[in-house]
């Protein structure tokens, strides 16, 4: 009788533990933009290149530090190579971002999300290889000193451009940022933007003084014209001229799709 006692008691304290020792959630890995793209370098090597943001993602607020990672490119299913990440080494990788989260059409979700940290993912490989997929896994802490484990699986595409473009203005001009993978734009809306200025004569983007006035720039009320066909859908002439021309004014910004004088991103 005794011994039946004890067991169910030990019976007892073993549901008990268990239901105390629960599994810790799974992270949810988010890649930003939700498409991701390979496209050929210009350079001597035959290499090919992609970039990106891994957001990482909580359904509870709370600070969570990145432990390790582990990144494996695979053609087809097949493992090429893998990459593994000491919290040391995954750290550089992990930046902040004051980006509302969203869901993956831009939509709000249903219940509150939280983004503790993002990761910056970036590869250049020999075009042979012909990458066509990632797998990321992630490790992180929680305040607790809890592990927390995510894996995603990212498709890696061939970025085709279906549509041939000219420059939007007539006249002299020069390309001084490029997209993402030319060390470029980097919020999701950039990724495959350009800069350009309006050159005078002399091949100057500037007029010579301080460069505070719109007018000191060359491509300054410089006509615009289509890159390509298409359908005009929305005008609008209520937005404001940039006051300081060397400067990003955050309030105007906010207002203005365009950037006056300085450069014109398309």
């Amino acid at each position: 009788m005794k011994q039946c006692v004890l067991l169910c008691i030990i019976f007892i304290l073993c549901l008990l533990n268990r239901a105390d020792s629960k599994e810790p959630t799974p992270l949810t890995l988010v890649p930003r933009p939700t498409h991701i793209f390979k496209t050929p370098d210009r350079s001597h090597e035959n290499t090919e290149s992609w970039i990106f943001s891994l957001m990482v993602q909580t359904d509870t607020p709370g600070e969570m530090m990145p432990a390790a990672m582990k990144v494996t490119l695979l053609r087809k299913s097949q493992i090429l190579s893998s990459t593994s990440y000491t919290a040391e080494g995954f750290k550089s990788l992990v930046y902040q971002t004051k980006a509302q989260p969203k869901l993956a059409d831009g939509s709000n979700p249903p219940k509150p999300i939280f983004w503790p940290f993002a990761i910056r993912i970036r590869h250049t490989v020999a075009a042979d290889l012909a990458v066509d997929a990632m797998r990321i896994e992630v490790d992180a802490k929680t305040d607790e000193g809890q592990t927390q484990h995510g894996s995603v699986l990212v498709p890696v595409e061939t970025y085709q451009q279906k549509t041939a473009l000219i420059c939007p203005f007539r006249g002299k001009g020069i390309i001084l940022q490029a997209g993402a993978i030319n060390g470029g734009h980097r919020n999701r809306s950039g990724q495959f933007a350009i800069d350009l200025f309006g050159l005078d004569e002399s091949w100057s983007i500037i007029a010579p003084g301080n460069g505070k006035q719109n007018a000191d720039y060359r491509g300054w009320e410089r006509g615009l014209i289509a890159p390509a066909d298409g359908v005009v859908v929305h005008v609008r002439d209520d937005r404001p001229d940039q006051p300081v021309a060397d400067t990003s004014d955050r309030g105007i910004m906010r207002r203005n799709t365009n950037k006056a004088a300085i450069p014109a991103t398309f």
